[in-house]
């Protein structure tokens, strides 16, 4: 769907999403693959634009395959991002440019496919962390924002500053919130989080609904039939 077309066609959700990310200006949209979360995105960027009253900077931070198969095809080709916007993979942006996109002023930064950041000891979850400090406004997209844990979207949190989770430590948090399994390796004992503290479990919930949307299938999305194909392997 083009962007034309969207605008008469957003879904209410779309509008919902669009007005979180404007007005908590660090927030993120959870939608299910194909449930249009990028064109609420655009939408919150043009709205910036237009408050700021002149041409704003763009970062776009994304993994080489969304930038090359969605976004480049799907969406510059269009021409309705602001003409100051910088689409960068997340390899590129770890690498020798990082110096010059801490130094850059930037209006928005979006980072697309955010689980990139959830690995909370990772180059690029280091590097989004320090520029999410000094960007007004941050955007966190992705269709799976959870591996198996929670502390995945807060590590998520922590990159993208969003309810100012950036100023604290993944020790400290963890610590602090954290229950813990205890394992024994080569070195003598580990302990690895697991899960949010029972007492905690209401403020985890509410910071959820405060800053993030989760959008998921439902019984009006036409999706294809399950096709299953079985491989026989030799055995």
């Amino acid at each position: 769907m083009l962007y034309k077309d969207y605008l008469t066609k957003r879904r209410q959700y779309q509008e919902e999403g669009c007005n979180l990310l404007l007005e908590k200006k660090h927030a993120c949209l959870f939608y299910e693959p194909g449930k249009g979360k990028t064109y609420p995105c655009i939408d919150a960027i043009l709205e910036v634009q237009r408050l700021k009253g002149k041409d704003i900077q763009v970062l776009i931070i994304s993994s080489c395959d969304a930038i090359r198969k969605m976004w480049q095809p799907d969406i510059v080709s269009q021409k309705i991002l602001p003409k100051n916007t910088y689409l960068v993979t997340d390899r590129t942006a770890i690498g020798d440019i990082s110096k010059a996109l801490l130094e850059t002023h930037w209006d928005v930064m979006v980072v697309d496919e955010c689980h990139i950041v959830k690995a909370h000891n990772s180059k690029i979850h280091r590097l989004v962390q320090k520029l999410s400090r000094k960007i007004e406004y941050v955007f966190g997209l992705t269709g799976t924002p959870r591996g198996n844990r929670d502390i995945d979207i807060w590590c998520q949190f922590q990159a993208l500053n969003v309810a100012n989770q950036g100023n604290l430590s993944y020790t400290a948090w963890t610590n602090a919130y954290c229950d813990f399994e205890i394992g024994y390796g080569q070195f003598g004992q580990f302990k690895t989080p697991t899960s949010i503290k029972s007492k905690y479990k209401n403020w985890w919930d509410e910071l959820l609904r405060e800053y993030c949307q989760f959008v998921n299938y439902d019984d009006e999305d036409d999706m294809p039939d399950l096709n299953i194909n079985v491989v026989k392997l030799p055995y």
